[in-house]
């Protein structure tokens, strides 16, 4: 439903389980977020991975969070039982509210063996940072050490990467020394 929907889904209960975890009842509490919003779509059961009501209420209270979405295919409007089909082969289906109005995925969907779209953008992303930083960390390898106050010679370095809190910036350390630095763009 997140992949699909943008939707996120919250399990209930009051008590808790040795395991640390609430016992759960057999309703679910559903949330779509945008930016620092939070739009409370109501309590359904543990079945309503494909109701269509939870769609619409988003369209109807919060339409301009669906607005980039807008699709105008006018494809048949698809029933519960086929969303779930096409769910459970991993396959994006365009969602058509009461009144019309078609969107594409607004949870951008999903890659043909069932990974999240925006996950696999995110870890190509990543993946890109981690490719730049590699390349400038060995491009100034030699800047880098004579930078470490140790000056550690041996013939390998391990080389970590951590976010630092106050400014969610990239901070690399060497691991043998401790040395910590950044890296310019």
């Amino acid at each position: 439903m997140l992949s699909h929907w943008a939707i996120q889904h919250f399990h209930l209960g009051q008590y808790l389980e040795d395991d640390g975890y609430v016992k759960r009842t057999g309703y679910l509490l559903f949330v779509h977020f945008s930016g620092t919003n939070a739009h409370i779509l109501g309590f359904f059961n543990h079945g309503s991975w494909v109701d269509l009501d939870i769609i619409e209420i988003l369209h109807e209270n919060w339409p301009q969070e669906l607005a980039v979405f807008k699709s105008g295919s006018n494809a048949p409007p698809l029933t519960k039982s086929e969303y779930k089909t096409l769910r459970k082969k991993h396959t994006n289906a365009n969602v058509t509210v009461k009144d019309g109005t078609e969107y594409m995925c607004p949870g951008m969907g999903v890659t043909a063996n069932g990974a999240p779209i925006f996950a696999v953008l995110n870890s190509d992303k990543v993946i890109y940072m981690f490719n730049r930083a590699f390349e400038l960390i060995r491009e100034n390898i030699v800047l880098i050490l004579e930078s470490d106050p140790e000056q550690r010679t041996s013939e390998t370095i391990t080389i970590g990467m951590e976010i630092l809190d106050s400014t969610s910036s990239i901070a690399y350390h060497i691991k043998e020394t401790g040395f910590k630095f950044t890296l310019s763009s």
